[in-house]
């Protein structure tokens, strides 16, 4: 298996046909879906399982738990990221394989978001917002990954505590910097994925306030350790 990809999944029965659907319709074929169920009251699991999806349970409340579980049941040579209300260009899968293929030092390789759901004003501005964000923090090393599009080396992976299962926000930016301690992390700004703007209905400026102080302290205040971070308001 070339590719895992895990989608960390709470009461998604609503999004995972879509996005289930959008990856079974890549250009790429050599991958598994590995649903992550975290105690989900829907029938995320079934509708999971009948997509193709192997769906594996975690009992820790969290995406950062799910997607360290989700990780841990991968059986690919690298493991790809995403979320439940997240759909892809076709081409999504084979452009993470032909970088990796491309640049043989990198352990890890990120991209960026757009809204799908939310007008086309709003869309344009959080693909140009998100891609000017991701940019300036690379050209300062300071590299974001974001938990919906990002890939790496299970190898590498492996190498790393992982994600951390008491974070339950910011667990990829804090992946992010352990992967950077042992090898090179790439940015590519045309890798792109298009997410739903439901975190950030009604919210936006509480959400938008809530993103940034928690990269803040991951980034910039290394004082604030993973127990304050943990008990955050999850606004995902």
């Amino acid at each position: 298996m070339k590719i895992s990809v895990v989608i960390p999944a709470y009461n998604e029965e609503k999004y995972l046909p879509n996005c289930i659907k959008s990856l079974k319709n890549q250009t790429f074929h050599d991958f598994e879906i590995v649903v992550v169920d975290n105690n989900s009251t829907d029938r995320t699991a079934e509708v999971a399982t009948t997509l193709g999806a192997r769906v594996v349970h975690e009992a820790k409340k969290g995406v950062g738990a799910a997607r360290k579980k989700g990780f841990a049941q991968a059986k690919g040579e690298i493991i790809v990221s995403t979320d439940a209300d997240c759909t892809f260009p076709k081409n999504w899968l084979e452009k993470i394989d032909m970088a990796f293929a491309k640049h043989k030092n990198i352990i890890a390789l990120y991209g960026i978001s757009a809204l799908d759901d939310d007008g086309k004003v709003k869309q344009l501005l959080s693909h140009v917002g998100t891609r000017t964000f991701f940019q300036i923090n690379d050209w300062l090393k300071k590299k974001q990954f974001t938990g919906c599009n990002l890939a790496v080396k299970k190898t590498a992976y492996d190498k790393t505590s992982g994600f951390d299962a008491n974070i339950r926000i910011c667990e990829d930016a804090d992946l992010c910097k352990k992967l950077m301690t042992i090898g090179k992390v790439l940015f590519v700004p045309r890798l792109l994925v298009y997410t739903s703007a439901r975190r950030f209905k009604d919210t936006s400026i509480k959400t938008l306030y809530g993103y940034m102080k928690l990269y803040y302290n991951v980034w910039w205040n290394p004082k604030k350790n993973a127990d304050t971070m943990a008990d955050m308001t999850d606004i995902r």
